[in-house]
Parts: C-alpha cells; structure tokens; sequence
C-alpha cells in the first residue's frame, strides 16, 4: 500500500495495471531490459523511474526476484523497491551547486583546499592547483603544502591559520 500511496494510486488501482502503465512512456525500452534481464537471470536490480498519478515522477532503486509459484507453476516478481527521488534531486542540486561553486572559483581566481588530518590527505581545488602551477593531476601532500607560500610572512601566517584551525577549531 505504500508503494500505491507514493504513486498517487489506491491499491485496487494498482493492482489493476501493470508496469507499462506507470513506467513513463520514453523509459519502455529500459522496462523491457528490466523484464529480459529478470527473465533470463532470475533476478534484477537497478534504478527505475515511474510515473505518479498526477504525472510528476519517481525514482526508486529495486532488487527484484523471479519466483514460480508451487500451486500452478505461474511465475510472478518479488519485488522490493525503495523512493530515492528526495534523495536524487539532492544529489543533482549537489552537483549544480559544486559546478557553479567552481566556475565561480575560476572567474574570481580563488582556491580551496581541505585537509582530513587523521589519514593526512590534503585535497585541493583545481583553481588552487592553477594558482600553485602544478598540473591537474598533482596530489598535494601535508607535510609540505606550506612550501608553496613565500617563505616568511605568508608561510608563517597560513602556518599559524592552520594549526588554529587544527588546535582550536577556527576556520
């Protein structure tokens, strides 16, 4: 019955169609590959987008079993399927959200780095290994990061900024 709610169906409704009836119409070809791919395995699982009552659509991730029942030999899916559509328009607003992030970066010529201090990885940002002049490729290290500022003032101020950050939590 949760499945029918989601999809803006009472139960009878949806137990009255099929999938074809609530797979948009330009996703068939991907239902038909479902449908081959469990006939010929016996099982599938995937992502599949469907259609709600009123049109909008929804994603959900599946794992599916073929079953043949004992009674009389009908065969018949087992499904077990859970709504990810919050979850990935989260992810493609991420992903929006990252490349604007980015292209502003590389307008305003401003870097950024992150640092995970337990397994000592050092990550930057493309625009930060433009302004360092290595090539896209190059994995900074922590141990000598700080030699890319100017030795004296600079190196000494992002060395204090940085070990703050480390001791006492400033950003």
């Amino acid at each position: 019955s949760a499945g029918a709610e989601i999809l803006g169906y009472t139960v009878n409704e949806l137990a009255s169609m099929s999938l074809f009836d609530i797979v948009p119409k330009d996703r068939i070809n991907e239902l038909k590959d479902y449908l081959q791919a469990v006939l010929a395995k016996g099982k599938a699982n995937g992502r599949m987008i469907t259609q709600h009552k009123d049109g909008s659509r929804r994603i959900w991730l599946f794992n599916n079993v073929l079953e043949k029942s004992k009674v009389n030999d009908a065969i018949y899916v087992i499904g077990n399927a859970i709504d990810i559509t919050s979850r990935s328009e989260l992810q493609e607003d991420l992903k929006e959200t990252k490349q604007l992030l980015e292209e502003t970066g590389k307008v305003a010529k401003v870097g950024g780095w992150s640092v995970d201090l337990i397994n000592q990885n050092l990550k930057w940002t493309p625009v930060t290994k433009l302004i360092h002049e290595v090539e896209e490729e190059y994995v900074p290290d922590v141990s000598t990061a700080l030699n890319f500022y100017k030795e004296g003032e600079s190196r000494d101020t992002i060395n204090v900024a940085f070990q703050n950050a480390i001791s006492k939590g400033e950003p």
